[in-house]
């Protein structure tokens, strides 16, 4: 976790715990951990492990399953984008491994709709990058399909995310001339809650590339990214705290469900469209919850 004062997705994280009689300071005591470049699991979990907390907050899935397999007597509350295709959750209804939280994805619907609000962004695009992290997203067969009928070819490509060693933004950057070479022209960056920290290097990239990119993250586009579809954040960190809640008054991980995203948002940032040299139609303007000026 981070303080309370971080990022306005885990201000609402806070927020919920405190609308369920969870204070930090008061009742609650959080133990923080961040990943370093170079290390698969944060230096120190293992202390935190050893002091038996009741709950641990955790995001992607690579950290999930290392902690996991390390106490799976612990329950773990999840953000992660695909908890089946990326091995964290049997089935959604019922996770098992003492599992829970929720996913920022649903998969093939979620792309399609990225897709074709990118071609309406970006019009005359004809080969459109996926970026994953590490784990090949399930829905890209559907995308595949759908990108056939719109004439487009779709193709993923996996950059490594933190949890690689060596520096994490490299991978990032050795990516999109990569991408380029291929002769690709606009790029959709995948739901994997890795991406959220580079959220800043991806937007820099995309615009010293002249590559219009739409994301699952409004934290991206905010940093210079063309637009984002995706789940609302702070809906995502409302449900999460309640199971967190729900699991410190007792409740059992493994009979919660993992949850999928409810509430979606669209942004665009017409300062990057307009550096890309895009005129984005009124009509989709006025389809947008927010314009970044």
């Amino acid at each position: 976790m981070v303080s309370e004062s971080g990022s306005a997705s885990w201000r609402a994280f806070f927020a919920e715990l405190r609308k369920w009689g969870f204070v930090e300071g008061r009742n609650l005591v959080i133990d923080r951990y961040a990943a370093e470049s170079g290390h698969h699991i944060p230096k120190g979990l293992s202390d935190l492990l050893a002091g038996e907390p009741e709950a641990i907050v955790a995001e992607s899935s690579t950290w999930v399953r290392g902690i996991n397999a390390i106490r799976p007597d612990i329950p773990l509350v999840a953000l992660v984008a695909d908890p089946l295709g990326e091995d964290v959750a049997s089935s959604l209804a019922k996770p098992g491994r003492n599992i829970t939280g929720v996913a920022t994805d649903t998969g093939a619907s979620l792309l399609g709709k990225q897709l074709e609000l990118l071609l309406e962004l970006a019009p005359g695009r004809r080969r459109v990058a996926c970026i994953g992290s590490t784990w090949p997203h399930t829905a890209m067969r559907t995308l595949w399909r759908d990108a056939q009928t719109r004439g487009v070819s779709v193709q993923e490509y996996l950059v490594h995310s933190q949890f690689r060693h060596g520096d994490a933004r490299a991978h990032y950057v050795n990516a999109f001339p990569a991408m380029l070479r291929d002769g690709v022209d606009a790029g959709l960056v995948l739901a994997d809650p890795e991406h959220v920290l580079h959220a800043d290097a991806i937007a820099a990239l995309s615009l010293e590339h002249r590559l219009p990119v739409i994301s699952p993250f409004r934290s991206l586009t905010e940093a210079g990214g063309l637009a984002s579809y995706g789940a609302n954040r702070t809906d995502l960190e409302h449900r999460r705290a309640e199971y967190v809640a729900r699991i410190l008054n007792g409740a059992k991980a493994e009979h919660l469900p993992l949850q999928q995203p409810t509430k979606f948002e669209f942004l665009i940032n017409l300062k990057t469209a307009n550096a890309l040299g895009l005129t984005i139609p009124p009509a989709l303007l006025i389809r947008a919850d927010e314009v970044i000026e």
